[in-house]
């Protein structure tokens, strides 16, 4: 039996796997709607005909979207738990403040220059009182998530 794309009708659902080799995206590069769809051996001998060259920079960049969609999902969890506002907000309620305090955790911001982050969004933005104890709370769990990351 010879498999032909889209893999997904005889296979089920793809990875999304890329190899790092060639580069090829099992999902997308087979996937009519998103790319040309392509076998993975006909992709294989295209990548062999022009020289073979590594994808290690493409799968780097792979690699690091995944990550920051993590670090979105952890963030907006904590921010949540969080909950400045109170009960029964929107999922999305605090998604302004995802980017901001992700950019302070990669620069390795301390708790408290997070927690005036935090402060600040809270005071300007969601225009209520000053609670430092939440927001330095916050700050320590949002730090302690992504240590070792």
């Amino acid at each position: 039996m010879e498999l032909t794309p889209p893999y997904e009708d005889l296979l089920g659902s793809p990875s999304y796997e890329v190899c790092p080799n060639c580069g090829f995206e099992f999902g997308n590069d087979d996937n009519p709607g998103t790319a040309a769809p392509s076998s993975f051996e006909d992709y294989r001998a295209e990548w062999a005909r022009s020289g073979s060259p590594r994808f290690d920079a493409g799968l780097s960049e792979k690699r690091a979207l995944r990550s920051a969609r993590r670090a979105q999902q952890v963030i907006r969890s904590l921010l949540l738990e969080w909950d400045a506002i109170g009960a029964g907000v929107p999922d999305d309620e605090y998604d302004c403040m995802i980017w901001p305090l992700y950019k302070l955790i990669r620069q390795r911001s301390s708790d408290r220059e997070i927690a005036a982050l935090v402060a600040d969004y809270r005071r300007d933005h969601f225009g209520l009182e000053y609670d430092g104890e939440a927001d330095t709370k916050l700050a320590v769990r949002l730090v302690a998530a992504f240590t070792d990351q």
